[in-house]
């Protein structure tokens, strides 16, 4: 079975011999929009009027450069320049539409994975480089090492001589060298590999290009462990990060031959396919015990299931419920709402999240989780995480935003808007920008609502309803301004409960005494009230 997608390390050689002052999209050499075609960012498309096609050109460029994390300025700049010249990976860095196409997420799952946990690897030759087999097996262990300390995935090396088939072959090789992706000489292709897909042939198998250097705990030439490390990336089944640091990211850094540890990045990708490493059973035998320091104290428990504040609150499309973050941790409300479970740590329903600020289903239909500077996209409630990035490259916002407070795509327009503090974005996911003009102050524009708010959400009504401290607000979709009457209690038309003492800072909670009242005719009155 032929595998058609590979990756591989090129350099990007494809910028006109002479570098002018920046010019418009027009001004674009074909071989610079040979290159973005390349890379998935821009689909020529012939049927266009010239003013279209310069604004698809500015609109690829731009893309290009968000994922790069260098300025979005729609030109041929010289950060631009340099980054082409830069040693990469030739494969798409965005797939699926390419007209103002989103920002490729962090890390990215490229949907095949190895239905075993157990790989055999074997270096199969020797290279051109003057390293010996030993070093070479030497930093390739490394490398899988690497993989292998934060995933459940076992790496053995088989001997050279061993007759037995490994799992994932590495090679050197020159020009064509056995697969359908032949090198191109030093200065192009470094490096490909292949993705799991079905396990056999060629699957994660490992190729360098031996008319490269390849170096050992250099700066010089280019770092056999950057580049294997990236490559075993690939061959577990990870795409490419648009996070500079991450070893996933597509152009070349290679850390000055020095050894590197995995980024957060690199590390939620892996774990999501394969999960973390499981403890040494033998480990796990031993007891230990903790002497805690003057003023420290143990854990504290679960917030008592009652609350009066929502961080966070999200309608479940498929179920009809209503699911609320508070201080670390996920209640989910009845279709009638009334808390009907909880508390949950969101680490349990949202997979390597440890709090969310704000969240909302995208265009996609999928759920975009804010956490500090950090978003992740899940394909559902209790689902897969598909993307991770921070709201900086995401948005394009500034450095000086540390979180969003709440985040929903109003039925007034389809727009996304993200409020910040006292201020509010309104950001274009169809071009993957904030609009001109904003931020902009909540007051002037949201009528009725506080300085600042909690969170957001769209009820099964079709209404909006913001939340700040232990008050709701019905929002006039229509007139854009809070509805009459409004701010309410949270409780106890939402929740349908109350207790003695609302403890909302996360104590430890030390008695189980919470009094539970049911509002029995809620159920009825629910459309009335809210």
């Amino acid at each position: 079975m032929r595998i058609s997608i590979f990756i591989c390390f090129t350099l990007a050689c494809l910028l006109e011999t002479s570098y002018t002052a920046p010019s418009p999209p027009a001004a674009i050499s074909s071989e610079t929009l040979k290159y973005m075609s390349t890379l998935g960012y821009y689909n020529p498309d012939n049927t266009a009027g010239t003013l279209e096609t310069e604004q698809n050109i500015r609109s690829a460029l731009m893309d290009m450069q968000r994922f790069a994390g260098i300025p979005a300025s729609g030109i041929l700049d010289e950060p631009t320049v340099e980054l082409m010249k830069t040693p990469r990976c030739g494969v798409k860095d965005v797939t699926g539409r390419l007209s103002g196409v989103k920002r490729k997420r962090r890390y990215t799952l490229q949907g095949s994975k190895w239905m075993k946990k157990d790989l055999t690897w074997k270096l199969i030759n020797d290279n051109n480089d003057g390293l010996t087999r030993q070093q070479v097996e030497d930093v390739m262990t490394q490398s899988f090492d690497k993989w292998h300390k934060i995933t459940n995935l076992n790496f053995k090396k088989l001997e050279h001589t061993d007759a037995t088939e490994a799992d994932i072959v590495v090679k050197f090789g020159v020009g064509s060298h056995g697969d359908p992706y032949h090198f191109d000489g030093r200065g192009g292709t470094l490096a490909h590999a292949f993705y799991p897909h079905n396990n056999l042939g060629l699957s994660g198998d490992v190729h360098f290009d031996d008319d490269e250097v390849y170096t050992i705990g250099s700066s010089q030439g280019k770092s056999l462990l950057w580049v294997a490390v990236h490559e075993i990336g690939h061959s577990i089944g990870l795409e490419h990060s648009n996070l500079r640091e991450a070893v996933m990211y597509p152009w070349y850094r290679g850390n000055g031959g020095r050894d590197f540890d995995l980024n957060e990045d690199d590390v939620i990708g892996a774990q999501h396919i394969y999960g973390s490493r499981s403890p040494d059973p033998e480990e796990s035998k031993t007891t230990t015990t903790t002497t805690l320091a003057p003023g420290e104290t143990t854990p504290s428990l679960p917030p008592s299931v009652c609350i009066n504040q929502f961080k966070a609150a999200i309608l479940h499309k498929s179920t009809g419920k209503t699911h609320i973050i508070n201080n670390g941790f996920v209640y989910t409300l009845g279709k009638q709402l009334g808390i009907e479970s909880g508390p949950t740590p969101v680490k349990e329903i949202f997979p390597g999240v440890s709090n969310i600020d704000s969240l909302y289903y995208n265009t996609d239909e999928n759920i975009v989780v804010h956490d500090g500077k950090r978003y992740y996209t899940f394909n559902d409630i209790n689902g897969r995480m598909i993307e991770s990035g921070t709201i900086q490259n995401k948005y394009g916002l500034s450095d000086d935003v540390n979180k969003i407070d709440a985040a929903f795509i109003w039925i007034g327009n389809g727009r996304v808007y993200l409020f910040v503090d006292k201020m509010y974005y309104r950001f274009d996911d169809n071009r993957a920008s904030v609009d001109y003009g904003y931020p902009r102050v909540i007051k002037d524009n949201w009528k009725g609502l506080p300085e600042s708010v909690d969170g957001v959400s769209i009820w099964r009504n079709r209404v909006t309803y913001f939340f700040k401290g232990n008050s709701y607000y019905r929002f006039n979709d229509k007139r854009i301004r809070v509805e009459d009457n409004y701010p309410r209690p949270i409780n106890p038309i939402w929740t349908q409960c109350t207790v003695a003492k609302l403890n909302t800072q996360n104590a430890s909670v030390t008695s189980k005494a919470s009094i539970l009242v049911t509002f029995g005719m809620l159920a009825i009155m629910k459309f009335l009230f809210l």
